[in-house]
């Protein structure tokens, strides 16, 4: 498992076809959502986390986002992921993530039925280090 906590089927695209690993993902968002797991005591299940351009179009998904990242260095990464969360661990992690400066991008879906709600983190360099907030209708 290439980071505590976090399985690599929550962390790999769910096409199952596609290249891309676990290990690709951004160490700094995966080193804040291991020690947010750790201070908070609860875990995070990841509903999405590396998304190949296929999957995300398969899924109806045009939010580049989830998709790859190449660096200058021509390797590729990925910067966010999807958290199921109840309402009042949503607010938990939601402090903790306001309060990180390397978390650019914070969507929240708190309506519904607890296995809807989710939490979107994101460190992508393509926001520039511009914050950005929204809501999931």
């Amino acid at each position: 498992m290439p980071y505590e906590h976090f399985s690599r089927a929550e962390l790999e695209c769910r096409c199952g076809r596609c290249e891309y690993k676990a290990e690709q993902m951004s160490s700094g968002l995966m080193a804040f959502l291991v020690w947010a797991r750790k201070r908070l005591g609860f875990p995070f299940p990841l509903t999405s986390g590396i998304r190949c351009p296929a999957h995300n179009k398969a899924i109806g998904s045009k939010a580049l986002i989830h998709t790859p990242y190449r660096n200058k260095d021509g390797s590729v990464t990925f910067h966010s992921v999807d958290i199921g969360l109840s309402r009042a661990r949503q607010w938990a992690l939601l402090e903790l993530a306001v309060e990180e400066s390397l978390i650019v991008g914070i969507g929240i879906k708190m309506h519904g039925a607890d296995r809807s709600r989710l939490i979107h983190l994101d460190d992508h360099p393509m926001r520039r280090g511009k914050r950005a907030y929204w809501t999931y209708p």
